[in-house]
Parts: C-alpha cells; sequence; structure tokens
C-alpha cells in the first residue's frame, strides 16, 4: 500500500516538473548600446535584464561573466622587492638600494588593477617607492633622475610637505613643489567600450564610466578600467597645465570567455536563423532561449531599443518588437510590459502550435434550395407545384361529398352515376 502511494507521489511530483521544464524555458539575454551613453541609459540596459526576471513563465539566468582576481602572489613579490631597496639603502647600499627599488616600481607598474583595488594602501606603496627613488638617485648623483621621481611623488600626493622626503632632498623638494603648485588643475573625461566599466583614478574607485573628473592635479595619472568578462585596462598619461584630457578605453573580452561569442552575436540578429555565434551562446550558456537587446540612444534621452528572442529547439527567431524609451523618465512598469510583449504569443515549450484547418461549410438542404432558387428552373417548377396543389384540392372536395363510386362521363368533369 505505502509503495503504491510513494509511486503516486513520485510519478506526480515527475509530471509537474516536466510540465515546468516545458512551460519554463531556461532563458538568457544580452545588451549592446549604440550612441553616447549616460547613467539614465545604463539604468534602462539594467532594467530591461532585470525585466526578465519577472517573467513566471521562464526560467531567467543572468549571464555570469567574472572579474578578473588581482594577482596578490604578484604583488607579494613586488614588495619583497621593495623591502630589500629599503634595507640595502640602510645599510648605505645606494646602487643596489636603487636597483631593487627600480625592479619593484617595474612590477608595480604592471600591477596597477591590484594596487587599485588595494585603495589608500596602494596609494601609499606608489608614493613611497617614487620618495625612496628620488633619495636614490639623488645618492647617485643622478639629480636629473631625482627630479623626475619627485614630481611623480607630487603627482601622487600633491600637498606634501618637505618633511616627507630626506634632509638632503628638501631644498630640491621645495623648488619642484613651488614650480608644481603654481600650475593650475585639468580636466579628465573618461568613457569605455562598452560603457559602464568600474574607473579606478589613482587608486581611487570613481563608479561606472563614462566618468568626469573636473579637478585634477598636474602630472602622471593613471587610469585602471575594469568590467566582468574583459581583461583589466590600464591607461597612463601625464596631464599638462589647464588642459582637459580626453580617455576612451576599449575593452577586450578575455579569451576565454562566453563574451567574445556574445559579442559576435551582434551582425546575426539580421537573419531569422541563429547563426553560428547565436547557436555557441546557446550552447555555452546552457539555455533554449536567448534576448537580445540593441539599444540606439538618439540625442542623449531617447533611446529605441528593438529586442530579439530567439529559440534553440526550433532554431529560429520567435519574435522581434522595437520601442522608444526616455532614458531619464521611463519607467520600471512600461518596461517591463515591453518585455512581456516581447514573448507573448510565442510557444515556450519548443513545439511549433498545431494548427487545425478549418471545416468547409457543409451542403445543407437549404443551400440547395438557395442555389435552385438562382435556376432558370424555379418558377416553372412552382408553377407546376402550385397546380398540382389545387386540382388535388378540388378532388378531394368532390370525393369528400360523393358515394363511394366515381365513373368517368366522358366530358369534362367527373359526374357521380
Amino acid at each position: 500500500m505505502n509503495r503504491t502511494i510513494y509511486s503516486i507521489v513520485f510519478l506526480t511530483a515527475f509530471g509537474v516538473t516536466n510540465a515546468a521544464y516545458a512551460q519554463n524555458p531556461k532563458v538568457s539575454s544580452h545588451s549592446f548600446i549604440d550612441g553616447t551613453v549616460n547613467t539614465g541609459v545604463l539604468k534602462l540596459k539594467g532594467e530591461l535584464e532585470g525585466a526578465l526576471g519577472y517573467l513566471s513563465q521562464i526560467n531567467y539566468r543572468q549571464v555570469s561573466l567574472q572579474i578578473p582576481q588581482p594577482p596578490s602572489d604578484e604583488l607579494l613579490e613586488a614588495d619583497k622587492s621593495y623591502n630589500e631597496g629599503k634595507n640595502f639603502y640602510t645599510e648605505k647600499k645606494y646602487q643596489e638600494a636603487f636597483t631593487s627599488l627600480t625592479k619593484a616600481l617595474t612590477m608595480y607598474d604592471k600591477l596597477y588593477y591590484a594596487i587599485s583595488v588595494e585603495g589608500k594602501a596602494g596609494k601609499k606603496r606608489m608614493r613611497n617607492v617614487y620618495r625612496r627613488l628620488a633619495a636614490m638617485a639623488y645618492k647617485l648623483k643622478d639629480k636629473k633622475a631625482a627630479e623626475q621621481y619627485l614630481l611623480r611623488f607630487l603627482s601622487w600626493r600633491p600637498k606634501a610637505k618637505p618633511k616627507r622626503v630626506a634632509k638632503y632632498l628638501r631644498p630640491m623638494f621645495k623648488k619642484i613643489k613651488d614650480e608644481y603648485s603654481a600650475k593650475q588643475s585639468g580636466k579628465v573625461v573618461i568613457t569605455t567600450d562598452p560603457p559602464g566599466a568600474t574607473i579606478y583614478f589613482k587608486t581611487k574607485n570613481m563608479n561606472n564610466a563614462p566618468v568626469s573628473i573636473e579637478t585634477v592635479e598636474v602630472g602622471e595619472a593613471v587610469v585602471v578600467a575594469v568590467m566582468p568578462g574583459y581583461e583589466v585596462a590600464v591607461e597612463k598619461f601625464n596631464l599638462e597645465d589647464k588642459k582637459e584630457k580626453t580617455l576612451h578605453i576599449v575593452m577586450k573580452p578575455r579569451a576565454r570567455g562566453v563574451l567574445g561569442t556574445l559579442i559576435n552575436t551582434k551582425v546575426e540578429l539580421i537573419h531569422k536563423t541563429p547563426g553560428s555565434n547565436i547557436t555557441a551562446s546557446f550552447s555555452t550558456l546552457k539555455v533554449e532561449m536567448m534576448v537580445f537587446y540593441v539599444l540606439e540612444v538618439k540625442g542623449g534621452s531617447d533611446v529605441t531599443v528593438t529586442a530579439y528572442l530567439y529559440d534553440s529547439r526550433l532554431n529560429t527567431k520567435l519574435n522581434q518588437i522595437k520601442q522608444t524609451f526616455n532614458a531619464s523618465s521611463f519607467k520600471s512598469e512600461d518596461v517591463k510590459h515591453f518585455v512581456n510583449k516581447l514573448f507573448t504569443g510565442v510557444p515556450l515549450d519548443g513545439k511549433w502550435p498545431v494548427v487545425k484547418p478549418k471545416p468547409k461549410p457543409g451542403v445543407t438542404l437549404m443551400t440547395k434550395f438557395k442555389k435552385f432558387q438562382q435556376s432558370k428552373y424555379f418558377w416553372p417548377t412552382v408553377g407546376g407545384i402550385g397546380g398540382a396543389i389545387i386540382i388535388g384540392t378540388v378532388t378531394a372536395i368532390i370525393l369528400a361529398t360523393g358515394g363511394d363510386n366515381y365513373y368517368p362521363s366522358g366530358g369534362r368533369y367527373m359526374t357521380l352515376k
């Protein structure tokens, strides 16, 4: 008895699971943005992808793109060289100290991402290595190199006081700082392709691109752009007095990531049948359906969104819709309605609906009568039937009023004998 009950429960659960799977396909999405990007456009992009999570008919799977991990082991190795340089300096082995510190700086230059993530601690690393290299260069009689390192130190700590450097460096430092402070700050505008990368400027997190930094001290500057699925981008430049620097960083997809496949799907959206990259995205993401959004930004606020829905099981584009949103005033409900419209009327179980042919109208008696009514035999037939009815009526009356036997008399009328 118990075994029977368990079997029924199992089969019921299995049936419900299969039904849910059939009606709730796994769906993922990817977005493309064409045109100038601002925070409103990025918010709209997030709302479009997030709206898929509100659809109960599907199982939305967000694309999981990882941010590269900072190479902490390499940073420890660079710190080791830096500490060796400090020890050589204490021992007055200036050439060995300069060599170790130069090696540390070379490694730090390649580890700006790890240094940026550290924030203030990373910034302190950069200041200290420049300060100590200036001291070593001065001890080795290379005053020009010492001046360059002090300038780089000031670009990281523009308000530093002379006591921050060795006593023998202070006259040089004071002169360099007076000239440095006389220069006015500039402006830096940072954009990325695709937009939305996290920007670190001199180890400070400036949020997502596009970023505009109004007041920037002149001299050396380092920008790090980080985005899930992409390689870390590092840009170094020198900002001149009162100048404005526009920096556009093109992000490169990671070689072994799914992003490389997704980026190449854009050119295939014009086709009804999924191309090789769209097909590959199905396999890589392990989903049955893919949604692609193309956001065309016009005038900074108007964004025309075209949505494409592809099904791997039917090997076709199921739907394509378009709508224009205002990036500064759109409502979440309007976005959800747009996404819901994309799935309206399309099969979710991977099967084309069976269209039953409409039955042909049957040939009824009334149909025949109407057809006969329009023919040339209709009125003669009606006349004949009418005459037969009259004769039959008269005959019935005569029979009803006479005897049992009727004989013809040879005339026009029948008479009783």
